[in-house]
């Protein structure tokens, strides 16, 4: 393996194994290379490597975050997912109705690549649960074909990040629950790898029906 791979890898598992919830900040070049025992400049290669793969972001000025980019909303456009207004059952309902259809064009327009990162996603998650959950739903999102309905979907993905999922989060993340949850993933994939686009959608419904029943205590 080459020495820059072996940098790469040696940064993905660091960063994985560390638990670096979403949008936070990561140490800077300095330490990690340290912490590493990487050169600055096999640091920086890896960097912009796992900046391309999509599992950090950088800022100039401001450093390095674990997660996707918080794009800012456009001046006329109220802060819905940050507001008070907008509460954790508004985002399941809307998930509920808004992800099987997303799933549904999936199976119709998936690209090999697209099947691939989706199925990157389902074995990294033991890795990191949180984070490679919610990639998973987005590489689905994006299998869809449809930018708009991408646009859409992101709306709604970024409010998981917010304080108040994180608690409710905890009713779901037990051992058992991941098991559960990682054969509903695993029927949702298979569903869109062989291109059947009523069970994908009746897969995904099913997948957060369960979520919605075991985060709220209500069906």
């Amino acid at each position: 393996m080459r020495r820059s791979d072996q940098a790469l890898d040696g940064l993905r598992k660091y960063l994985l194994q560390q638990g670096f919830s979403e949008q936070q900040q990561l140490p800077p070049e300095r330490d990690l290379a340290e912490i590493l025992g990487l050169t600055r400049n096999q640091l920086r290669g890896g960097l912009k490597r796992l900046a391309a793969e999509g599992l950090i972001w950088r800022r100039v000025g401001k450093g390095t975050f674990f997660g996707q980019p918080v794009l800012p909303a456009a001046p006329s456009s109220p802060q819905l997912v940050l507001s008070d207004v907008i509460t954790p059952h508004n985002v399941m309902e809307a998930r509920i109705a808004f992800e099987p259809e997303l799933a549904r064009y999936a199976a119709f327009r998936a690209t090999r690549k697209n099947i691939a990162e989706i199925e990157r996603c389902l074995d990294q998650m033991p890795n990191n649960y949180g984070y490679w959950d919610g990639r998973l739903h987005l590489a689905i999102a994006e299998a869809s074909g449809n930018m708009l309905m991408k646009l859409m979907f992101d709306t709604i993905h970024a409010s998981r990040g917010e304080a108040i999922w994180k608690r409710l989060g905890e009713n779901t993340t037990n051992e058992s629950r991941r098991e559960e949850v990682a054969r509903e993933h695993a029927a949702i994939a298979e569903a869109i790898r062989q291109r059947h686009p009523e069970e994908a959608a009746a897969q995904m419904r099913f997948h957060l029906l369960n979520t919605k029943r075991i985060t709220f205590g209500e069906n």
